[in-house]
């Protein structure tokens, strides 16, 4: 009988030890869970924060200049450009496009900035028509491996016009070529317009023709002018003034 009662407190005593230590191993698990929590939280507050960063590229705006912004956050946002020409809805100035010389003219309706058109000012070919297609494709491939292949493309070398291939008059070569891209919200248009006269040996009657290669960066969501009152009576005009 006092074996059987050793026995027993001596169960007794192993359990309440066991029990103590796995009261000590839970707590241990409970403190690894909300270790792995506040960690699980700041990773979500660190994500949170990288996504609320305004994102730079053509979808946020031009050069740091954020679509819909006013005409007077143009000063600043791009170190590649001097001061030009302003109105009312425009601003104009010159800098540089990787290697080429460029205008840039910034436009502003009632929203903001919704588009800047770059001219590439130092266009100049010996090779006739042929020199300005190739700036052409320098510029598509360029933009194709920032943007990835245009979406639509059109090329067009129209040449003479066969009116005036067997006359005395000079003659011209033309070419129109346009690529575009989508960057939603905003697109790109590169576009070549050239009349170029076809041999140097006529006189430059056409010397002034247009020759243009045009960089277009546009958002038409930020593109809106104000209504007009429309609430006033329409003046009323007799037949005999109007006929």
């Amino acid at each position: 009988m006092k074996h059987l009662l050793i026995c027993f407190a001596l169960s007794g005593t192993w359990l309440v030890a066991q029990e103590e230590a796995d009261t000590t191993f839970l707590e241990d698990d409970e403190f690894m869970m909300e270790d792995e929590e506040a960690d699980t939280t700041d990773m979500d507050e660190t994500e949170a924060t990288a996504e609320a960063s305004p994102t730079e590229g053509i979808a946020y705006g031009y050069k740091g200049l954020a679509w819909g912004a006013a005409m007077d956050q143009l000063e600043g946002a791009s170190s590649d450009t001097s001061a030009g020409e302003a109105s009312l809805n425009t601003r104009s100035v010159t800098g540089t496009l990787g290697e080429d010389t460029v205008s840039y003219t910034y436009h502003f309706s009632d929203v903001g900035f919704w588009k800047v058109v770059i001219d590439y000012v130092d266009v100049e070919s010996e090779d006739g028509i042929d020199g300005y297609i190739a700036h052409f494709h320098r510029l598509e491939k360029a933009l194709t491996e920032k943007y990835g292949p245009p979406m639509r493309t059109s090329q067009n070398e129209m040449g003479t016009d066969r009116e005036y291939l067997f006359s005395d008059f000079p003659k011209l070569s033309r070419a129109y070529f346009r690529s575009s891209w989508s960057a939603e919200p905003a697109n790109i248009e590169l576009m070549l317009e050239a009349v170029v006269p076809q041999s140097e040996d006529d006189p430059p009657v056409f010397e002034e023709a247009s020759r243009s290669v045009r960089l277009y960066y546009y958002n038409s969501s930020s593109f809106s002018t104000a209504a007009g009152d429309t609430t006033k009576p329409a003046e009323v005009k007799s037949l005999s003034d109007v006929y």
